[in-house]
């Protein structure tokens, strides 16, 4: 249950960014450094949280039902799409059909929520230029990367 995340509105390889360059990379003029660190360590926390959680108790086949693995995949939809939209202010969903085919659920990014702050008036691009130039300076795919 690693997960993948993509955007069917954003041009990257196979929909999908599955690291932290890319995704900054890819979100760079919808969210400012700030919005995209929080979305990617919420997303990682979340997403390695339920991947343990899946692993414990799907690992023993006597533990295995359809309908504990739809409420598994249901509780971590709910916690990421609530966490992002609260938290950074931005919408997403969970697409479950590539478990179908034995790959990861994908994290579907849609933008940000209507009515905030980056939708009202838009990107601060001095605000920007600043962070990704600090970004590049220490090597980060975002301002804050390595930060703990």
């Amino acid at each position: 249950m690693s997960g993948h995340i993509t955007s069917p509105n954003l041009s990257v390889k196979d929909g999908a960014m599955n690291d932290a360059k890319t995704f900054s990379g890819n979100l760079t003029l919808d969210l400012t450094d700030d919005q995209i660190q929080a979305s990617w360590r919420i997303i990682q926390r979340i997403r390695s949280k339920h991947q343990e959680k899946f692993r414990t108790k799907f690992n023993d086949p006597s533990t295995f039902t359809m309908d504990a693995v739809l409420k598994a995949l249901d509780e971590f939809e709910d916690e990421i799409k609530t966490t992002l939209a609260e938290q950074v202010g931005v919408l997403c969903t969970v697409n479950t059909v590539p478990i179908l085919e034995g790959h990861p659920p994908e994290i579907e990014w849609l933008g940000v929520l209507p009515g905030s702050d980056l939708e009202k008036y838009g990107q601060d691009h001095e605000k920007k230029e600043w962070e990704v130039k600090r970004a590049t300076a220490k090597g980060e795919a975002f301002l804050g990367e390595h930060d703990g």
